[in-house]
């Protein structure tokens, strides 16, 4: 079995803490052989940070407070279509990871590292996928960088905040940028000049997740302070952030959100350890699930809509 559809269809949930892999295929990939693939790229990461002679321990929960990753796949040979009966040979993963040492690394799938695309001055707490060549990260020392995966070379840098960076999210025309912060602010930024749109004293503690509606018109928060809260975006030379609803979803702190795909449903993970869906319009809640015993971390919606990941 393969993921299908794009980076862009998957969820992204990686405000920290968070571990959440985006999959990219684009032709077929028997199942036995991407899992060996992942299993050995996972591996070969965690040996490379372990202590000479020392097997690497798998690192609690508060450790991925200030570690984010992504696996992105993608096929050297080209985008093949789903119609297609032969299957191509499996494509080469690359992983690129961030987090307390301040630098955003690419590691080949044999765990090799192949270059350091750049560093913050602080933690980096989020990274976010445009298309196939465009990285954005944000840091602890409140800056948000704009990369090109191509030449490994920083495009824009904005310092965006006071205080750490948490969450991230752009408008689906990927001209805007969301940013949320430990103060519990919103801010809005025109990500081809870097310039502030407006900002929102959002929540009473850190933004911990942002995700827009694929229309762009509605923004979903999720904080620290366990509320969801929507918002509803203009766009413009006067851009707005206004106030719309609240809900108080979690028992403690909410860490992910992700909006499925036909932007009817909201999923919710918390420290509670508990995975909510929620109505899109109103906000009622439609089922609740303990995914585990410890605190959740990150959420994603499947490109049809009909499975949920949570890490």
């Amino acid at each position: 079995m393969s993921f299908g559809g794009s980076l862009r269809e998957w969820e992204q949930a990686v405000p920290a803490p968070a571990c959440l892999f985006y999959i990219e295929t684009v032709h077929f990939a028997p199942r036995k052989e991407f899992v060996t693939t992942l299993s050995r790229s996972l591996t070969s990461y965690r040996n490379s940070v372990a202590s000479p002679g020392r097997r690497a321990a798998v690192p609690p929960f508060r450790t991925w407070c200030a570690f984010s990753l992504m696996l992105i796949a993608t096929s050297l040979l080209g985008s093949l279509p789903a119609r297609a009966i032969q299957p191509l040979a499996d494509a080469l993963p690359v992983v690129i990871s961030a987090g307390a040492d301040h630098d955003i690394k690419k590691w080949d799938a044999t765990g090799k590292l192949v270059a350091t695309i750049g560093s913050h001055d602080d933690t980096v707490n989020a990274l976010l996928l445009i298309g196939s060549d465009t990285l954005i990260s944000i840091g602890a020392e409140g800056a948000c960088k704009v990369w090109s995966l191509t030449d490994n070379r920083m495009t824009l840098k904005i310092d965006a905040v006071q205080g750490a960076a948490l969450s991230i999210a752009v408008t689906p025309d990927t001209h805007t940028l969301a940013i949320g912060t430990a103060g519990g602010k919103i801010s809005l930024w025109n990500l081809m000049t870097g310039r502030k749109l407006t900002e929102a004293d959002a929540h009473n503690d850190g933004v911990r997740a942002l995700r827009f509606t694929s229309d762009g018109a509605t923004l979903f928060s999720a904080s620290s302070d366990r509320q969801m809260r929507f918002w509803k975006v203009t766009l413009g030379a006067k851009a707005t952030l206004d106030y719309k609803s609240n809900v108080s979803a979690h028992d403690e702190a909410v860490n992910g959100l992700a909006i499925s795909p036909d932007d009817r449903t909201i999923a919710t993970i918390s420290s509670d350890g508990y995975l909510k869906t929620w109505q899109h319009n109103g906000g009622g809640l439609i089922n609740r699930v303990k995914v585990c015993d410890h605190g959740a971390a990150a959420v994603a919606f499947s490109p049809d809509g009909k499975m949920l990941a949570t890490g």
